[in-house]
């Protein structure tokens, strides 16, 4: 039996024009002001019958899948194609994150099965979602790729072997780790957890350590970026130079200017004299730039020109004072860091794509703390040392601990502010407990107050003291017996007020007697 050919691509704003060129309805649809399902949707007439139509009228598929953010819509347009096709809803609300499109494209393609020929068309929807098929069909899934040109379905070939890349890059990387694993430097120790997630960050951090590159470190406000830069610095060959660190977020843009750059005497008002900046103090060391994502575009073209160093000199910065005429050099390895999605912020315009590629010479992701639940013990345990310190500092030993209770409570938490916020709900709870053991309740209180409240459902506490099935017999009691109030203990009454048989109001009557 010949295997199944089947298509799958996105439904792009193309053909949505194309399908509204055909169909009067569809126009009516598409052209109604603030139409919600089509929102940011531009409708505008187009030549041809668009991408899909194109594939469909090739004859070459036997079923086409579609991704659509908004199959109400998209099941008329897939009538249109007249072809059979399936229409797959994805939840994505910004069609140019790549990790979005990635899951939700593979989570379609594990539903379509195995034993059928996939084929994936590139020229529906936005380069993202192209990129991601690109990646996917010449990796993990191995699908023929085509592209439509001027109403021409075309077979894409590659000049290249992604599937080969990706062994070479796992084989270096795998030799990296494993010289890295044996015994991480000593830097790192600050660095608490053993779950997979932080140890594959601190593995690439080691190996990023001893060479002098610049790295990007990605990760939620609160995920101990600033501890990663410093245990970056500490390990490698720069240890003993100076390390800078300076909050972007926290400076106005001219003053971030003179506060990297330094300034001349008289450059603006209140310069009474000159100053270095920070490029210039870390020199033979580290520069760590935090939340450079706040940067605005005139700074990142500033910082664009630092960071093009020559050839020979990876880490040789070139940059002018403010108001100075003279260059200045530095040795400096510079490692940054931003809770804001880069790559997002590059597909719109606010952040520089050639500072992008600066920055991130190597990437490393700090996980969130609701990614590492199985660390939450150890971090908790080390912060209440911290605390210790702060709330008895003439106390000698440390004697605050976690009651099991609370200990895992906190494991069903999401912290939204990660280790940071986790700090402060620990504060509040040693401040407030009656003794040296903080319980569930200290915890619970304090999470309210610092903006996380118990996370619960129906009443249901997770974490808490009982069980799903003791909290849903408890649940069916109480329902029973407000349907035999209502119902004045009539049991066949209730049971039409339950949906049961009387039978079973019997049964719970008669249990509630023997109780």
């Amino acid at each position: 039996m010949a295997r199944q050919q089947v298509l799958v691509s996105w439904i792009g704003h193309t053909d949505l024009n194309a399908w509204a060129d055909a169909n009067p309805g569809a126009a009516k649809i598409l052209d109604e002001p603030g139409n919600a399902l089509v929102k940011r949707f531009k409708r505008e007439k187009i030549d041809g019958v668009g991408p899909l139509k194109t594939a469909a009228e090739a004859g070459r598929f036997d079923v086409i899948h579609l991704l659509s953010r908004i199959p109400e819509l998209d099941r008329e347009l897939a009538k249109w194609l007249g072809t059979k096709a399936e229409v797959h809803k994805v939840k994505l609300d910004d069609p140019t994150d790549y990790h979005a499109v990635y899951l939700e494209a593979d989570r379609v393609l594990r539903g379509i099965g195995e034993e059928k020929d996939l084929h994936f068309l590139l020229t529906s929807g936005t380069p993202t979602m192209a990129a991601v098929w690109v990646l996917l069909g010449k990796t993990i899934y191995q699908a023929t790729l085509w592209q439509s040109f001027q109403g021409r379905l075309n077979q894409t070939e590659l000049p290249f072997d992604l599937a080969l890349f990706e062994r070479q890059a796992s084989q270096r990387l795998a030799i990296a780790y494993s010289q890295a694993a044996d015994s991480l430097p000593e830097s790192f120790d600050p660095i608490i957890g053993s779950s997979a997630a932080i140890e594959d960050a601190r593995r690439r951090a080691a190996v990023v350590a001893r060479h002098d590159v610049c790295a990007l470190l990605l990760g939620e406000s609160g995920t101990g970026k600033e501890l990663f830069a410093k245990a970056i610095h500490e390990a490698s060959e720069r240890r003993d130079g100076p390390y800078q660190a300076v909050n972007c977020a926290a400076i106005p843009g001219q003053l971030l200017e003179s506060e990297l750059f330094g300034h001349e005497k008289g450059a603006f008002t209140g310069a009474d004299k000159q100053k270095d900046g920070l490029f210039k103090q870390a020199d033979g060391g580290t520069l760590f730039l935090d939340e450079v994502g706040e940067c605005d575009l005139g700074m990142q073209a500033k910082l664009l020109r630092v960071l093009q160093p020559p050839a020979d000199a990876p880490c040789q910065r070139v940059f002018r004072r403010v108001g100075g005429k003279d260059d200045l050099k530095s040795d400096v390895r510079v490692i940054a860091a931003t809770n804001r999605d880069l790559l997002d912020m590059v597909s719109k315009g606010t952040f520089r794509e050639d500072l992008y590629y600066r920055l991130a010479s190597v990437t490393i992701r700090l996980p969130p703390l609701k990614e590492r639940q199985s660390d939450i013990p150890d971090i908790a345990n080390k912060l209440l040392q911290q605390i210790h310190r702060v709330l008895r500092p003439k106390a000698a030993k440390q004697v605050l601990r976690l009651s099991q209770d609370a200990i895992r409570f906190a494991q069903t938490r999401r912290w939204k502010g990660n280790i940071r916020q986790l700090y402060n709900v620990l504060l509040q709870a040693a401040m407030f407990a009656t003794g040296d053991d903080i319980s569930r309740h200290d915890l619970e209180a304090a999470s309210i107050d610092v903006g996380e409240a118990p996370e619960s459902t129906g009443g249901f506490s997770f974490g808490g003291d009982k069980t799903v099935t003791e909290y849903l017999d408890g649940q069916r009691n109480k329902l029973f017996r407000e349907a035999l109030r209502r119902s004045r203990e009539n049991q066949s009454e209730a049971a039409k007020l339950l949906g049961v048989t009387p039978a079973a109001v019997s049964k719970f009557v008669r249990q509630q007697e023997d109780a």
